[in-house]
């Protein structure tokens, strides 16, 4: 393995000879190969989908503590004016 001052040097020389052209078209025929951007949009999907059961789980940890006053004081209210009156 290269030491890192030998390595970032051959990178430094390396970025000197490549084009904007062919640096963007080595960045896009990455993307492809890798299948970058499916990869991306599933793990966005997961956090999105994610989010819920962990919102679920950190209300039920206020109950569990005792903290009803952190909901009715803190949590309700901003909440209150992103929901419908009856709600």
């Amino acid at each position: 393995m290269l030491s890192p001052p030998a390595t970032a040097g051959r990178l430094r020389r390396e970025f000197r000879t490549i084009t904007l052209q062919d640096l963007t078209r080595e960045v896009v025929h990455a993307y492809d190969a890798n299948d970058l951007l499916t990869f991306a949009s599933a793990i966005a999907f997961r956090v999105l989908f994610a989010f819920i059961p962990f919102a679920l789980f950190a209300f039920g940890l206020l109950g569990v503590f005792g903290l009803t006053g952190v909901w009715r004081h803190d949590v309700a209210p901003d909440l209150a004016h992103a929901v419908s009156p009856q709600a």
